[in-house]
């Protein structure tokens, strides 16, 4: 599988100007689908962490405790549920910017089989 990748993304790392090494570790049995690399100039940004006000699972009641520290207490989901979150409001983006929100989590999934 490493193989594959380093040929893969060959070509693109070629195009950076400083040495780069991608190392990627299984720690169980994994299959990888896609690998993204993005190269562009970099961007001024501004990030906010919010945390979430409130974690609401679908079979009932506030996960909020669960899901707020590193702790391995989970909040667990099956197939079929879902956890709903809230976040406070920011006000819009300035005229000529767009902006993206990415959820960062920590945790497993582990596929059970019944």
């Amino acid at each position: 599988m490493k193989v594959y990748i380093k040929n893969l993304l060959h070509q693109f790392l070629s195009l950076l100007k400083e040495n780069f090494r991608l190392r990627l570790l299984w720690t169980a049995n994994h299959k990888l689908d896609y690998v993204g690399l993005d190269i562009s100039k970099d961007r001024t940004v501004e990030t906010y962490m919010l945390a979430p006000l409130m974690a609401i699972h679908s079979r009932g009641g506030s996960v909020i405790e669960e899901v707020m520290k590193v702790d391995n207490k989970y909040a667990e989901i099956i197939p079929g549920e879902e956890i709903k979150f809230s976040f406070k409001s920011l006000s819009p983006p300035s005229d000529g910017y767009n902006r993206t929100f990415i959820l960062k989590t920590t945790g497993r999934y582990i596929h059970i089989q019944k």
